[in-house]
Parts: C-alpha cells; structure tokens; sequence
C-alpha cells in the first residue's frame, strides 16, 4: 500500500469515527450513567457530565489534570526522579529502587 492510500484511509477513518460518535455520546455515555459494565465508561461518562456541569466540579477535574501534568514534567523533562525502578531491595520479593544518577 502506498503512503497517499494510507494516508487517505487514516484521515477518513479518523472523520468518520468523529462523527458517528458525536450523536451516538449522549446514548452510550451520558444517558447509561451508572448501569455501564466497564469503569472506563463510567469514567468517560463522568468527565462528561462534570464538564456540563462546570463551577466546582469542572475545577476538581482540571486541577487533577494540572497536577498530572506537573508530576510528568518534573519526572520526564527535568529527570528529578525515575520512571521504573532498578535495583532489588533485598529483604522484599518484589520491592526495588533506582539511584538518581542511573540512567534509562
């Protein structure tokens, strides 16, 4: 397959999934609050209904992504501390740490 056609593929693959999810969120998230089998719906559904809900509960969830976005960069661009550990601890099974000056 030549690069055009996956590229084509991709990009109308893409649109389409948009819009044959705008009108089917309210029926499938915001409407089956609650009785949804899988957390990450319920978890979708509830991001969904705070953002409409805006005020407090839309800063609770903004806050949690501020935050989030804190943690990976003081982890990942300023490298003050180590995604994974590296060595065992001993005395623990599964415990282990990684020195600050170890690297990826």
């Amino acid at each position: 397959m030549d690069l055009g056609r996956l590229i084509l593929v991709a990009v109308f693959g893409g649109l389409l999934g948009i819009l044959m999810m705008i009108p089917l969120r309210r029926a499938f998230i915001v409407k089956q609050h609650g009785q949804l089998t899988y957390p990450e719906g319920t978890a979708c559904a509830k991001v969904l209904i705070v953002g409409e809900q805006g005020g407090a509960s839309a800063q609770t969830v903004f806050a949690g992504f501020g935050l989030a976005f804190v943690y990976q960069v003081l982890m990942q661009a300023l490298k003050l501390w180590q995604e994974y550990p590296k060595k065992a601890i001993v005395g623990f099974k599964a415990g282990s740490y990684r020195s600050r000056r170890a690297r990826y």
